[in-house]
């Protein structure tokens, strides 16, 4: 049998290294979103690609533009005006030509929007 020190000592070792697991998996997640979304800047609560658009992240809207199924003409809400609005237009209202070329490029893509 443990005596009650011992007790104390095996429940503060289990709970420390619990938690040393978990810091280890979150920190682990953490770097991988970050990899995925390219580090970006998150001034204002809004959509990843509208991000990436307004801060010219050309991997980062690359990635969107990637992934099936994901609409290139969808307004999001902005951060800002808390208004939908166009990812292209946000990239070209921030003059990143390099994002609107691809915006512009991209198939399907309704320029008018």
């Amino acid at each position: 049998m443990l005596r009650t020190g011992e007790k104390t000592l095996w429940a503060c070792t289990s709970f420390f290294l619990l938690i040393l697991g978990l810091c280890e998996h979150s920190q682990a997640m953490y770097q991988c979103t970050i990899e995925r979304s390219q580090t970006l800047v998150r001034k204002y609560k809004e959509h990843d690609f509208l991000a990436a658009c307004r801060e010219g992240n050309v991997e980062a809207v690359q990635i969107f533009l990637d992934q099936e199924g994901f609409d290139v003409n969808e307004n999001f809400e902005s951060g800002v005006s808390g208004r939908p609005v166009h990812g292209l237009y946000l990239a070209a209202q921030e003059g990143h030509a390099e994002v609107v070329k691809m915006l512009v490029n991209t198939e399907g893509v309704d320029v008018n929007q």
